[in-house]
């Protein structure tokens, strides 16, 4: 195990695999790399990729880090393959091993290995970079990603206001957690229900599965959904997943406390053979300390890229703010998403999958909270049984058959018949 040490004494543990790496670029065209706001996105192209590759994420100092889908969670990555089998790879801003230049410009660095065999052995490796400025950041971000939910917080010390007042000298026995740790040291405590908590340290947090990192501006906490410390709620009608946090740093002379909660939704999709309908709560009770806050923007996009409203208008979507839910609806089949055909029980089913987002920005007092969330959709699968229809003329002594209708994705590979004994010509019987 090497350590690699981050600001203010947090030591992240990771499984590190240092090879060689190849400086040969990708095939010009077999990749694509686009900067999202607070993700960084690069495609690859099936006719690149193929069937078998791996994708590791390059330090700064050139060794490889293999991503397990444990430590994607803990450094915020996802990877993707859609049906046409190009594969997209969605890394954080504020991920692992990203160079982070002020909190205002970002460098990642890859190595993609193509094998041509299922043993992944004989690998090409290219390596990818891709740069992406993201600033300012607002004083809260929480990004909901397929795998894990992250928030980032500004972690500067506020100035004491010109007319401080005392505060009681008690305020610390809320919060022994914090008043009872060594110097220079951060702590998590994690709240749970029945007013329980559970206290780590950043080293139990990560061996734990979280990930905790401290950037020039901010500090971060990411989780997966199903962590042991998420709960699961419903708010507006909607599935959640709560995680209630507060990061603690202490000097000498000062304890700082870090609200580092998120909550992240885990469905909120209905479907009819027309539409899709996606809820998000407008107002977050884990997030917000009182039901009224002040909506400030709301944008939705699709694969990651906001939409303009001409767009929206024109592919037939609606977004609708109310006063509890965020409502977005998508006519099945629309453009953006893409169909897929399957066999069921030897029955020929469809269904459509589209990647929608929403980024709601609001603000509670002073500070404004944006929220991102990244929400793949899939339809339950539609039945579409093909029909035949027989336009033989038994004068052509043709067969003359069509069987549909199918999508794109389905091709013939093979004709095959059964001889109808009542069908065959009788023989004539001597008397």
């Amino acid at each position: 195990m090497m350590p690699c040490c981050l600001r203010f004494g947090i030591t992240l543990l990771l499984a590190v695999l240092v090879t060689e790496v190849w400086t040969q670029n990708p095939p010009l065209g077999s990749v694509r790399t686009e900067c999202q706001g607070s993700v960084m996105m690069m495609m690859l192209e099936k006719s690149f990729v193929g069937k078998y590759f791996r994708i590791n994420v390059i330090d700064n100092k050139g060794a490889l880090v293999s991503l397990s889908p444990r430590l994607a969670v803990q450094c915020g990555y996802s990877l993707t393959v859609d049906f046409l089998g190009n594969a997209k790879f969605l890394a954080s801003v504020v991920s692992c091993f990203a160079q982070n230049t002020d909190d205002e410009t970002y460098k990642l660095t890859v190595q993609i290995s193509v094998f041509s065999n299922s043993a992944m052995t004989s690998a090409s490796s290219y390596v990818q970079s891709m740069t992406c400025r993201y600033s300012p950041w607002a004083e809260r971000e929480i990004l909901c990603e397929r795998n894990y939910m992250e928030v980032s917080v500004r972690r500067g010390v506020p100035l004491i206001e010109p007319n401080f007042v005392q505060d009681d000298p008690d305020w610390s026995l809320a919060y022994p957690e914090a008043t009872a740790a060594d110097n220079s040291i951060w702590k998590i405590v994690f709240h749970l229900p029945a007013n329980r908590k559970t206290t780590m340290t950043v080293a139990q947090a990560m061996t734990n599965g979280y990930g905790i990192n401290t950037t020039p501006t901010r500090i971060l906490v990411r989780a997966a959904y199903n962590s042991t410390e998420s709960q699961p709620q419903v708010i507006q009608t909607v599935p959640m997943a709560v995680l209630r946090s507060t990061t603690f740093y202490k000097q000498r002379w000062m304890v700082m406390m870090v609200d580092t909660a998120v909550a992240c939704p885990t469905d909120g999709t209905a479907f009819t053979e027309q539409m899709i309908t996606w809820n998000v709560p407008r107002v977050l009770p884990p997030l917000v300390p009182t039901p009224q806050i002040t909506t400030l923007d709301v944008q939705m996009g699709v694969d990651g890229r906001k939409l303009d409203p001409a767009t929206i208008h024109s592919r037939d979507y609606k977004l609708d703010v109310g006063p509890q839910l965020i409502t977005v609806k998508i006519p099945v089949g629309a453009d953006g998403g893409y169909y897929k055909s399957h066999v069921l029980d030897n029955t020929y089913v469809i269904s459509y999958s589209i990647e929608p987002m929403l980024e709601h920005t609001w603000q509670d007092g002073p500070e404004k909270t944006k929220y991102t969330v990244l929400h793949p959709i899939t339809t339950p699968f539609m039945p579409r049984p093909p029909v035949v229809t027989n336009n033989t003329v038994p004068k052509a002594t043709v067969f003359n058959v069509t069987l549909g209708t199918f999508l794109p994705d389905v091709e013939l590979v093979k004709i095959s018949w059964t001889r109808d004994v009542n069908c065959a010509r009788s023989q004539p019987k001597r008397l």
